[in-house]
């Protein structure tokens, strides 16, 4: 019994202190994470908080972005500004142009006038308006313009018809090689020297019949040497010819060109030519005793194509008869 009686008591110990210490470790445990959990809260809320708080790196960054949208803001003012004064510019400069066209228009008609008031011959009318500078011009005035060289021509002497085309030969704007200032002034006055070559051939369309033989001659001469001239100037002179030619094809009704395949016929001279040639075809033979102008007239008919047998024959004849004179 009493040996019985201490295992009992000894089990009954151990239950008890087993007891004991396994339910401790529960409490210790829950303590433990209790403190691990209240620990993790306060560090989060800390971060969090931090995460509100701006650190030096951060607001230097606000600072950045405050600057940029204030330097896009004064750019966008600055950009709205200068478009604002380049319209007025740009309407001052418009007004300026259409004052000074005006102007310069009026000198142009004033020049013209004085073709007739000064009685000035081709020749002198041609080089007053070569040498010029500073003139506009439109259609209305281009149009007086050939009105007046056509006085100018009828009251010109013997001689002045081709010195009136010799002086077109002589006016830079006709060279091959140009810079780029000086080629793109010329084409803009190109309409003035064309409009006094229009006058000319309207002027040889129409009186052909009363030129003599070195008139005729020299002036047929001239003509295809100024045709050809105006054909190898600069590309931008025959940019503004191409122009003003199609202009005048499209109210002839013809197909516009695209280059100087017949040089002649594209500058309107082929009915000009033909003129003068039954003109010559019609003149005394004693007319052909000007072997220099026979000659000359011979050269430019045979280049610019234009054939006429009969005339061809005379020619050859009177060439061969003044030979020694």
């Amino acid at each position: 019994m009493a040996v019985g009686g201490g295992l009992q008591a000894r089990r009954r110990s151990l239950r008890g202190g087993t007891s004991s210490a396994y339910h401790g470790r529960p409490l210790k445990a829950a303590g433990c994470a209790a403190a691990a959990l209240c620990g993790l809260l306060l560090s989060h809320l800390h971060g969090s908080f931090a995460a509100f708080a701006p650190s030096a790196p951060s607001r230097q960054r606000a600072g950045k972005v405050r600057l940029l949208a204030a330097s896009d803001s004064e750019l966008t003012s600055k950009k709205a500004d200068l478009a604002e004064r380049l319209k007025a510019e740009a309407t001052a400069a418009k007004k300026a142009r259409s004052k000074g066209f005006a102007i310069n228009t009026q000198s142009f008609e004033a020049l013209i006038e004085s073709f007739d008031s000064e009685r000035l011959g081709p020749v002198e009318a041609t080089d007053k308006l070569l040498t010029t500078d500073g003139l506009q011009h439109d259609d209305a005035s281009l149009k007086k313009l050939e009105k007046a060289t056509l006085k100018c021509l009828a009251r010109g002497d013997h001689d002045s018809l081709h010195l009136t085309v010799d002086r077109l030969l002589q006016w830079p704007g006709l060279e091959p090689t140009q810079d780029d200032a000086s080629a793109t002034k010329n084409a803009q006055f190109f309409p003035v020297v064309y409009t006094v070559f229009t006058a000319v051939r309207s002027y040889c369309n129409d009186n052909a019949d009363f030129f003599d033989m070195v008139q005729l001659g020299m002036t047929l001469e001239a003509l295809m040497k100024l045709a050809r001239k105006m054909w190898a100037a600069d590309d931008r002179i025959n940019n503004a010819m191409t122009l003003i030619l199609n202009k005048e094809l499209y109210e002839k009704g013809r197909d516009p060109i695209d280059g100087p395949a017949d040089i002649i016929g594209t500058l309107g001279l082929r009915e000009t030519f033909q003129v003068m040639a039954y003109a010559a075809l019609d003149m005394p033979k004693d007319e052909m005793k000007h072997v220099d102008a026979v000659s000359s007239m011979a050269w430019a008919l045979a280049t610019a194509n234009v054939p006429l047998a009969s005339l061809q024959v005379k020619v050859a004849k009177g060439i061969l008869a003044n030979i020694d004179k």
